[in-house]
This record gives structure tokens, sequence and C-alpha cells, in this order.
């Protein structure tokens, strides 16, 4: 009783009501015969509000925290250190390189393969069933991988020369879509970067256009044709005697085919001859196997991409399918690749949007 007439007369003197009135009732609780059940009142009561007033602080402190944190922005929040990203570009570096190497293993296999049971994949010339030995699918595979291993290994032999390794890194970090191939990227970098890497094929394909007109007055009447097989045959006449390329004239060439161009004039004029016969041979498959009209959807856009049709990521599956089918209905007219002439047609091809 004198502690609480005490507590009360504290509560009284500091001005606090709640206080004063929870000792009166525990006062009266006693008096009246309450005992240890009012004590035990008296303690629940005051633990059970301080935890109220500590859960009730929390909770307010949560959402002031979490509005602090809403207010931040998503570049703030979410964008990597420099050591995370080196970091980050370490691990895809190995983990591309791994496949590439499984991707290069598998493609001179495919090529063994079909050297030894007598089909010549360089041939040019038109292929006779009987001797096929190779499907379209494997052979698609064949060319997007030696596109992939020209765009890929310099960068890779740089990357283990002692010293001059340590620039292969940043040079990577800067310029990701000119020196890593598909493997080393995410399926979202792919797509981001084949918009990008078309529109330079493009870009390169009108400054070969112009180079060539003044030397060609035949191309002034064939410049933004219909993409038809008797537009593709024009223009392979226009080209079919032409003479030896120029330095700039390969580098654009290449470039518009999507070749690496950074290689000295005569890596290039093979490389870009090499391709235009595995791009002959392919027609015939696709000619052999059904048609247009067999492949999928994803392998209509990857032919229409080497073949320099695709115009832009926006152009319907059917109209691909159709310029394919153009394609390689002109393609197969002739029994024999001439690799310039063809090479110029597909160039001329990718400059027209």
């Amino acid at each position: 009783a004198r502690y609480f007439s005490i507590t009360m007369f504290r509560a009284m003197h500091a001005g606090n009501a709640s206080a004063f009135h929870r000792s009166l009732h525990f006062a009266r609780n006693v008096s009246y015969g309450g005992g240890s059940n009012a004590i035990a009142r008296w303690q629940f009561t005051a633990h059970d509000r301080a935890g109220l007033r500590e859960r009730k602080f929390l909770r307010s402190y949560s959402k002031v925290s979490s509005n602090v944190s809403k207010s931040k922005s998503k570049d703030e929040v979410e964008k990597p250190s420099f050591g995370r990203r080196l970091l980050n570009a370490m691990k895809l570096l190995a983990s591309g390189s791994k496949l590439t190497l499984t991707d290069a293993r598998k493609m001179f296999s495919l090529r063994r393969a079909a050297t030894k049971s007598g089909f010549n994949l360089l041939s040019g010339r038109a292929p006779q069933p009987e001797n096929v030995t190779i499907t379209r699918a494997e052979l698609s595979y064949i060319i997007q991988v030696r596109q992939d291993l020209s765009k890929c290994l310099p960068i890779l032999i740089m990357f283990f020369i002692p010293f001059i390794g340590y620039l292969a890194v940043p040079i990577i970090l800067l310029y990701p879509d000119k020196v890593l191939s598909r493997q080393f990227l995410t399926p979202k970098m792919q797509k981001k970067y084949k918009q990008l890497n078309y529109e330079l094929r493009q870009a390169s394909a009108n400054s070969l256009l112009l180079r060539m007109i003044s030397d060609n007055e035949e191309l002034c009447t064939l410049i933004n044709g219909p993409l038809v097989a008797e537009y593709f045959t024009d223009v392979h006449t226009a080209f079919k005697n032409m003479k030896r390329l120029s330095f700039v004239e390969n580098y654009l060439l290449a470039s518009s085919l999507g070749q690496f161009p950074y290689f000295p004039s005569y890596i290039l004029n093979r490389k870009w001859r090499k391709l235009m016969y595995y791009l002959y041979m392919e027609d015939w498959l696709i000619e052999l196997e059904g048609g247009v009209s067999r492949m999928s959807v994803a392998e209509i856009e990857q032919a229409c991409y080497m073949r320099g049709l695709l115009a832009n990521s926006d152009t319907p599956p059917a109209v691909l399918g159709d310029r394919l089918q153009e394609w390689v209905q002109f393609s197969t007219s002739f029994s024999e690749c001439q690799a310039t002439p063809l090479a110029m047609t597909a160039s001329i091809a990718t400059s027209i949007k």
C-alpha cells in the first residue's frame, strides 16, 4: 500500500494521468480482496503495453525504411560495382569459351564426316540427291559456328598472350558486340546486338553500293527493287563480269555479309567466298528437303539474316519466308556458284530496307 501510494504521488506530481489511474485501480482491487490476481493483472498490463508500444515503433520504423528504399532509383539500387561487373565478365568468358570449344568440336566432326563420305561442301556445284550426306540443319550449324569462330577467335588468342592478355578484358567490356560471339552473350544481349549488327551491315552495304554505282551504270535502275527472283537475277547479271575487288571494297563487302572485317584483304576474300559456297549449298539442301515451308520461323529468320533479307526486326515471318523462297529459287537456277556476283547480290539486298 505504501509502495502504490508513493507511485500515485509521483504520477500526480509528474502529471501522468494514465499511471495514476492504473495505481488507483490496483489499490482498489487490493482493498476489495483482489490480492495476487490484481498484482498479476498489473504486471501483465504493464508488460503488454510495453510490448505493444515496441511493436508499434517497429512497425512505423519498417514503413519509414520501406518508403526510403522505394524513393531510391532503380539504377542506384541495382547497379553493380565495377568489381562485380569484372567478375561477371570473367565468368561469362569462361562459360563462353567452353561452349565455343564444344561447338567447334561438333562443327569439325560434321565437316570431317561429310568429307569422308565424298561430299564436298566447297565444290560450288549443284549436289546430286544421292550424294548428299549432310542435312540442311547440320550445314546451317557449320555456317553459324564458322561465323562465331571468326569473330571471337582473335580476342581469345589475345587473352592467352602474356601481358597483352590484360587488354582483352577491357576490350570485351567496352565492345562486347564487336568481339564476342553468341556463346558469350545472354539471349537478351543477342537480340539487341543482332539488330545493331544488321544496321551496321546495311550501312556498309550502302557505302559499297555508292562506290559501285559510279563504275556500273546498270545499278542505277536496280536500286531498291522488289526482293524477288527476277530482281536477284538482274543484279547477279550486272556483276557477272566484275573485276578484282580493291581493299576497301573487300572490307565493305565482308562487313555487309556479316563477316568479321578486321583481317588482311586476301583473308577477307577467301572468307566471303567460302561463305557464298556454303550458302549456295544450303540453298540446294533447302530445295531438296522440301523448300522453305518445312523450316521453322527461327530457321527462316537466321537464313534471311545470313543472306541480308532481314530488313528489320519487325518484318513478319510470312514476308521473310517469301523472300527466302525467292532467294532459293534464284540461287538454285545456277548449276555452279559464282561467288563474286552472288556476294554482291546479297550485299545489294542487305542495303534495301
